[in-house]
């Protein structure tokens, strides 16, 4: 009868696969092909071989686990446990299951084309000894992780990833496998525990800060409270990467975290501003590399951003509106210096001063002294290395548009607008392109001022 079956499904075979073994080239092409097995639905032709040479249609039922990536090696490389698994295999022959977290067990098929395994060593796992399916057990684990700010979690290797907060998030894995409890996104592992062949929970000791066991079932990860005040900084957006929502610099903001991990602070603006790592008890430490841009208080759990004033003087440019990118609200280049308070990176990060048409202007740097400093292709764009104060430079620039039609003209966000019949006077900031606009006509034509002060266009706007 089974060999009735098999027939019957071999018509069904559709995909082509790969499997195991080799044929015996001493014995001549009619000899039986010695080979390792193959899915049920693959080659019709490798099927047929294996069929012919004795294998054995089987079922592997791992469907009892969450999602798991598991393979028989030489068979199939590659399948989700959460769909059972046509295979055929050959008598006699040792097979492996395993996944990405470890080897399940070994198992044989009978001449009669049963499941056999080793029932003393692997009853725990294994069930369906005797019969035609190979079955996986699952141990129902409930892994706490309320008490943590939102985040994205994942049991290496099973299921997607989930978010942190409100209740239990359940899972079935396989007992005596070793699983590992992971940030995806921070790239960093709470801890390893491991479910005992009798279904209860048993942690690695170096995860004896982070992890929990409470009762048999239940994962729970431990989280300390923090602070992080940025306060000092001028209004700007920042978040701990990958944990909880972005927050304004002017709110002090708590996290839960988990002991024993490295965390980011970092700015869409600027980026990542330097990593910190909260210990066992809920100290926060970092290298002392970043002792300029953090410090600490209240018994070390509360970290704080530093900043240090700086001074923006654009009194030289024609009336415009600027900004130091991301930072506050912006300022008027002809009002007082600006007084901004930015974290201290050295050449680790730079900041932009920006306008809303005309984009970033120039690049700089803040020492931990409080001293700007900027690149050489930027010496025509700024003065002021060394000092408190970063001075836009400017260069005169005459508009001369007396051929046209008498109509009023105008620079975006610069100045005034202006009557074409009179020759007007602009102080313009170097190496950035400028577009000349009429209410009647649109935009006239783009020009770009050299670091020299040259004015320069395109041939095509001759």
């Amino acid at each position: 009868m089974r060999s009735v079956v098999s027939v019957f499904l071999l018509s069904t075979a559709i995909a082509s696969i790969g499997c195991g073994g080799a044929s015996d080239s001493k014995a001549g092409k009619n000899a039986r092909p010695r080979l390792g097995g193959a899915v049920l639905n693959g080659s019709k032709e490798r099927i047929a071989a294996l069929l012919e040479a004795g294998a054995l249609p089987v079922d592997i039922n791992a469907s009892a686990l969450t999602k798991h990536t598991l393979s028989v090696p030489g068979v199939v490389s590659s399948f989700d446990s959460t769909e059972v698994q046509h295979l055929v295999l050959m008598p006699g022959v040792a097979y492996s299951l395993e996944s990405s977290e470890g080897t399940f067990g070994a198992f044989t098929v009978t001449a009669d084309g049963n499941i056999n395994y080793d029932d003393a060593a692997l009853s725990y796992i294994f069930s369906g000894k005797g019969t035609t399916t190979l079955s996986v057990k699952a141990v129902f684990i409930q892994l706490a992780t309320g008490q943590l700010t939102k985040q994205s979690i994942s049991v290496r290797g099973v299921g997607d990833p989930f978010t942190s907060g409100g209740g239990f998030h359940n899972v079935k894995l396989a007992p005596g496998l070793t699983y590992h409890l992971t940030s995806p996104i921070r790239g960093e592992e709470f801890g390893a525990f491991t479910v005992t062949r009798f279904g209860s929970i048993e942690l690695d000791p170096a995860s004896s800060g982070s992890l929990t066991v409470n009762g048999d079932d239940i994962l729970s990860l431990t989280a300390v409270t923090i602070t992080v005040d940025a306060t000092m900084l001028t209004k700007l957006q920042l978040e701990v990467r990958a944990v909880g929502d972005a927050f304004d610099s002017k709110e002090q903001r708590q996290f839960k975290l988990a002991p024993g991990q490295a965390y980011a602070i970092y700015s869409g603006v600027i980026g990542y501003l330097g990593i910190f790592n909260v210990t066992s008890v809920g100290k926060i430490q970092f290298e002392p590399s970043l002792n300029a841009t953090f410090g600490l208080r209240d018994n070390d759990t509360t970290l704080v951003v530093k900043g240090v004033e700086i001074f923006i003087d654009a009194h030289l440019l024609t009336k415009q509106r600027l900004t130091v990118y991301g930072f506050g609200d912006g300022f008027d280049s002809k009002g007082p210096p600006y007084s901004v308070t930015l974290p201290p990176g050295g050449a680790l990060y730079s900041f932009g001063v920006w306008s809303p048409v005309q984009g970033v202007l120039g690049s700089f740097h803040v020492s931990a002294d409080g001293t700007v400093n900027y690149d050489p292709p930027f010496d025509a764009v700024f003065s002021g290395r060394g000092t408190n104060t970063l001075v836009l430079n400017a260069f005169p620039v005459m508009i001369d548009a007396r051929q046209l039609p008498q109509q009023t003209l105008s620079f975006l966000n610069i100045g005034d607008a202006f009557d074409s019949k009179l020759v007007t006077r602009f102080m313009l900031s170097p190496s950035t392109p400028y577009t000349l606009y009429s209410p009647v006509h649109g935009f006239l034509g783009v020009f770009i001022l050299r670091p020299n002060g040259a004015v320069d266009f395109d041939h095509l706007l001759d």
